[in-house]
């Protein structure tokens, strides 16, 4: 009896460490834990040098595991990006010329693998500084009504160069609509919050900014604003000095944006 105890014993060891063996993560998923796990770390070089083993191990994560970190990244390094600005000193200047480069590649490789229901992800590449009539712009305004509570977002933020990417975004958007080719049609409503967003970047205490969105009532191809824009190229006390020639670059934009706008561009 002792002797088939002992069998039994050895038998019933054997089927749990076989079931325990069966229970650990293959090795994959410990390689993808790890991998986000660097991604959350404090120190901005391992968040760099873990997307640059994303780059070079793409399997190590699946397209919603990459959707999700690289969202969560983002906004993160948004953050980074906001808070020394408002510090005066820049990021580049806190972190280094590498720091940038790093953050816009992130944005651009998310921007890769989504679609216009990742609103969210959608949400921070918007946020990324990038011009604000540049290719980037114009693709970002395609996903219409999707962004639009962004656009809002950034033409409220104390960040100048936020309220220039919504003024711009609202143009592009608006331009698009225009000629129906958002990825789906902006309601009625939309289209008003856009032309108000525009609206109040021309009266932006920053000259910049005033001249982003008297430009971009031009590319929106608003006739209405005509008259506004005719009394902007007369009046915006805006000045710049250039060669020691005083010069009025939001009342040139704006007779830009007049002939744009008759010209039916």
């Amino acid at each position: 009896m002792r002797t088939i105890s002992w069998v039994a014993s050895a038998a019933l060891l054997l089927v749990a460490t076989a079931q325990g063996a069966t229970q650990q993560p293959p090795p994959q998923a410990d390689a993808a834990a790890t991998l986000i796990a660097e991604f959350r770390a404090g120190d901005w070089t391992r968040r760099q040098a873990a997307f640059e083993q994303l780059l070079k191990e793409p399997q190590l994560l699946s397209v919603d595991q990459k959707k999700d970190i690289l969202t969560e990244v983002l906004k993160r390094e948004n953050n980074e990006i906001d808070t020394a600005f408002r510090a005066g000193i820049g990021a580049s200047e806190k972190y280094g010329e590498s720091y940038g480069e790093y953050a816009g590649t992130v944005a651009d490789y998310l921007f890769s693998i989504i679609g216009p229901s990742d609103v969210a992800a959608l949400a921070a590449i918007a946020t990324t500084p990038y011009h604000a009539n540049g290719p980037y712009a114009r693709r970002l305004a395609t996903y219409g009504e999707a962004l639009v509570p962004t656009i809002l977002e950034l033409a409220q933020s104390d960040i100048s160069p936020e309220r220039w990417q919504a003024f711009g975004l609202a143009g592009e958007m608006y331009r698009l609509s225009r000629h129906q080719a958002t990825k789906s049609p902006l309601t009625a409503a939309t289209l008003v919050r856009l032309k108000e967003v525009l609206l109040a970047g021309t009266r932006d205490a920053d000259i910049v900014n005033r001249k982003i969105a008297v430009r971009n009532l031009g590319i929106a191809g608003l006739p209405e604003f005509l008259q506004l824009l005719g009394s902007i190229a007369q009046s915006d006390p805006g000045v710049t000095t250039f060669g020691g020639t005083p010069e009025h670059p939001v009342r040139d934009e704006a007779r830009k944006s007049i002939a744009r706008i008759q010209s039916g561009q």
